[in-house]
């Protein structure tokens, strides 16, 4: 049987972030609540309500954010969320956790410079999803890198989808609220370097104003997508 965490070397990438990762593969089915207890990770009373796979979710990102915090040198550590549900790292440091249905990864940040870390895994996403959720995901010129990539519709729209999340994982420390998926437009996409760029369409604070462009790292795998984007001050 499967253990619900294990090692894993996910993240190979020779992009320098100044950023530690920690991955990890889990299995939910052998989740058991005795294992946050077991793993030294806080079980809020709003997981224990949630079901097993939601909490074996929850599990693995915060064993993950608990690795990183360690190399950084900081134990015990409970990463509360905000009433948006998005985690409250310690003073000084910038993060973000991420996971699909068998993994989880989280990246932590201790520099001064950065000012947001965003990443995000997907499966790949459904036609019917796509059908039901594409003009919420994307709009105007986006819909054109249908037309100028190889890779699947399901593959493509998974890998827009994906780098909004970490977009906003990125940019939601310095804003403190929700912003819709129209705030940004992706202008490029490179599956030879694995490289994105994106243009902001809004102010949403006095860092983050209309017009920047951002660029980021994607990695394609069997059935899954991962990406990253850190903004800089």
């Amino acid at each position: 049987m499967q253990k619900f965490i294990c090692r894993s070397n996910f993240i190979k990438s020779q992009e320098n972030f100044d950023i530690l990762f920690y991955e990890c593969l889990f299995d939910s089915s052998v989740f058991k609540n005795s294992l946050f207890q077991q793993l030294k990770i806080h079980f809020p009373d709003k997981i224990r309500l949630a079901v097993n796979i939601r909490k074996a979710e929850f599990l693995a990102g915060r064993f993950c954010a608990k690795k990183c915090l360690r190399e950084l040198n900081i134990k015990d550590f409970e990463i509360k969320a905000d009433n948006n549900r998005c985690p409250m790292w310690p003073p000084g440091l910038n993060g973000s956790i991420t996971h699909s249905k068998s993994m989880a990864i989280a990246a932590v940040s201790s520099q001064s410079s950065v000012l947001g870390v965003g990443i995000d895994i997907e499966d790949i996403i459904s036609s019917v999803t796509i059908s039901e959720t594409i003009e919420q995901v994307m709009y105007g010129r986006e819909f054109s890198l249908f037309d100028t990539s190889d890779v699947s519709r399901e593959v493509l729209f998974s890998l827009v989808f994906s780098i909004k999340e970490s977009f906003f994982k990125a940019a939601y420390p310095s804003t403190g609220y929700y912003f819709g998926f129209d705030a940004v437009r992706i202008n490029s996409l490179d599956f030879l370097k694995n490289r994105f760029e994106l243009t902001l369409l809004q102010d949403l604070n006095p860092l983050l104003i209309k017009g920047y462009i951002y660029t980021g790292y994607f990695k394609l795998m069997h059935n899954q997508i991962f990406s990253i984007l850190v903004i800089k001050n």
